[in-house]
């Protein structure tokens, strides 16, 4: 072989030899990527060890923001369920301010029963009894179960969700208005104006329709939270902002410890009182008409007005 053939044949083993390598550090960074990717990934089953709940769930849908799991019951051409679970969450989380705390896992965990465990629960990042992870877990019965995206199907999920927002937001730990609106008359009003924030003007109204005569026997007998009290509120105070400001003021002033958990409930003159900093306006007048007065009440608003005087109102 001749010195310039020997020549080219070596400097084409070498570019060679540099593609080789470029490839293989390529495929390590990829199998790397991918490795990574794998082990952020929600498990691929869940073994339940709550309330009465035993089941084996499997993951049928995860992306950053949420994990849905099945039960064996579960048909898995019900795909609606992820879209709309991953809706309404992005929602929220977008309105309501921070609802992961110190999470490492920020998604949501969306457990789905057919036949069994009728109803529904949320669960926080704060708490063992779920491992700490943020979720609901619902359950519906019936050969219909789940099939269409309306109704009770789609309430419930966004109700669930709704108590994230009543428990956690902000970062915080604990409901203190609890006391007052019980499980839970402000999920009618929320869930109203998520569904009009998200494209559903029709499941909005069916809600409004719903809701709107309902009475409770709380805080007084023949209560109609949504007609008198919510609908008022939202209606004329800012709708979405004045929900927003609600948890807002609780969070920046309401008496909490060291690790955001609120320490009490609140007195039914202070929920008034937070409800008037968030409005905006003094809403005594609309309290007597939706809850009616007592002495007790105006003691504890007076009370109210003098520790948290800076929620945002003329009084």
């Amino acid at each position: 072989m001749n010195l310039k053939a020997k020549f080219w044949g070596t400097l084409l083993l070498l570019c060679m030899t540099i593609s080789c390598s470029k490839n293989a550090v390529s495929q390590d960074e990829t199998k790397t990527e991918e490795e990574q990717q794998e082990e952020n990934a929600p498990p691929e089953t869940i073994q339940e060890f709550w309330l009465e709940h035993r089941q084996l769930v499997s993951r049928v849908y995860y992306d950053d923001s949420i994990a849905i799991y099945y039960d064996n019951d579960m048909p898995r051409s019900i795909s609606w369920i992820a879209p709309y679970t991953k809706k309404v969450w992005s929602y929220v989380v977008q309105t309501y301010g921070d609802l992961h705390g110190n999470a490492k896992d920020r998604r949501l965990y969306g457990i789905f029963h057919k036949n069994k465990y009728g109803g529904g629960h949320p669960f926080f990042y704060d708490n063992p009894d779920h491992g700490y992870i943020s979720g609901i877990d619902i359950g519906s019965s019936g050969n219909d179960a789940w099939v269409n995206a309306e109704g009770w199907n789609t309430d419930i999920i966004a109700h669930e969700i709704i108590h994230h927002i009543e428990f956690v937001s902000h970062g915080k730990s604990g409901s203190p208005s609890r006391k007052w609106w019980g499980d839970s008359k402000i999920a009618e009003i929320i869930n109203y104006d998520i569904y009009m924030n998200i494209g559903m003007p029709e499941e909005a109204a069916r809600i409004y329709n719903n809701d709107i005569n309902k009475t409770e026997n709380f805080p007084s007998e023949g209560t109609a939270w949504l007609k008198n009290w919510f609908w008022p509120i939202y209606s004329n105070h800012g709708k979405t902002e004045v929900l927003q400001r609600y948890f807002k003021l609780l969070s920046d002033h309401f008496p909490q410890n060291s690790s955001g958990t609120y320490t009490r409930d609140m007195s039914f003159g202070e929920f008034i009182h937070f409800w008037s900093g968030a409005a905006k306006v003094n809403l005594k007048n609309q309290a007597v008409i939706a809850f009616g007065w007592n002495d007790n009440w105006e003691r504890e608003w007076k009370q109210a007005q003098s520790q948290f005087p800076n929620v945002g109102y003329t009084y």
